[in-house]
């Protein structure tokens, strides 16, 4: 294996707290309850399909005031909340030093993804960073996301690995023929209904894995 591509949310950092306060920030300023509790489950998605889900709401107009309201606060001062999982830092190092290429697909927006990495000082350690609105068009999903990062790259799928949290990751890695090592530290909350072939349960082991 040569190049390690990995999600971001709930398998590099920790965000669940961030992300909750400001999508309650954002029903709140826009006048809406949610008709569904507000836990880890809702991290992952897309953030219009997140607040659909949370709401029940499907005029785009409404669900877009939602989104400025959630950009705006995470954007300002939420992603500073976003703490890497315990070790991440080392792995992170390791596998650099051990000469592979490191790559970010999250669908998490851009801006805030760079200003964590920035934060956190881990530019150094990533050879590209795709998010889903890295170009103009934003990507359908992270399947057709991985499928562009490695074309740009001209890495043989053969040589690469995806790890993710959350079983949308592993349909993802799948569709574009990569290995999959779950992140069973993450947001996934029916580890045991989804059986992976190779899974970490805690950031360390990912090392071994590799």
């Amino acid at each position: 294996m040569k190049h390690i591509i990995f999600d971001l949310d709930g398998t590099l950092i920790d965000s669940a707290s961030s992300i909750i306060e400001s999508m309650k920030h954002a029903l709140d300023e826009c006048g809406h309850q949610p008709i569904i509790e507000i836990t880890n489950a809702i991290i992952g998605p897309p953030l219009p399909i997140a607040l659909s889900r949370v709401t029940g709401i499907q005029d785009v107009n409404e669900i877009n005031r939602m989104i400025s309201a959630f950009k705006s606060y995470y954007d300002s001062n939420g992603y500073q909340k976003a703490q890497p999982y315990t070790d991440i830092e080392h792995v992170l190092q390791q596998l650099n030093s051990d000469g592979y290429l490191l790559s970010i697909a999250t669908n998490k927006r851009f801006v805030p993804t760079e200003k964590i990495i920035q934060h956190l000082s881990w530019a150094k350690y990533f050879k590209e960073i795709y998010a889903i609105d890295k170009r103009a068009i934003p990507f359908k999903n992270k399947s057709e996301m991985i499928a562009v990062l490695l074309q740009q790259l001209a890495v043989n799928p053969q040589e690469a690995i995806y790890v993710g949290d959350r079983h949308e990751d592993y349909i993802a890695a799948s569709e574009n023929s990569l290995s999959f090592i779950h992140a069973e530290w993450g947001y996934e909350e029916e580890i045991g209904k989804h059986k992976y072939a190779y899974a970490a349960n805690v950031p360390g082991s990912l090392i071994k894995q590799i």
